[in-house]
């Protein structure tokens, strides 16, 4: 098992052809041997939440399950809690 759940998936820029699917995304935590949930907390993210964009039961158009995606690296996209004001 891996120390640092969070870091899995960390990249500096996401591109197209880095894009993970979901399949390959949960067959990694797997392979850390990280429980979804874990993952999750970790993150500050719902679990169930999680699954759901893991399954494919979610858009992540925007919200929670948008940045799950992201930090998942299913989806490009800003990471928007590091931007301290949109205007």
């Amino acid at each position: 098992m891996t120390s640092d759940p969070i870091s899995i998936f960390r990249r500096d820029k996401a591109t197209a052809s880095s894009l993970l699917t979901e399949a390959q995304a949960k067959a990694a935590l797997a392979m850390a041997g990280v429980s979804v949930a874990d993952w999750a907390r970790a993150r500050g993210f719902s679990p169930e939440l999680t699954r759901m964009v893991l399954a494919g039961k979610r858009k992540c158009l925007r919200g929670q399950s948008h940045q799950i995606a992201v930090e998942l690296g299913i989806k490009s996209g800003v990471d928007l809690r590091s931007v301290d004001r949109l205007c």
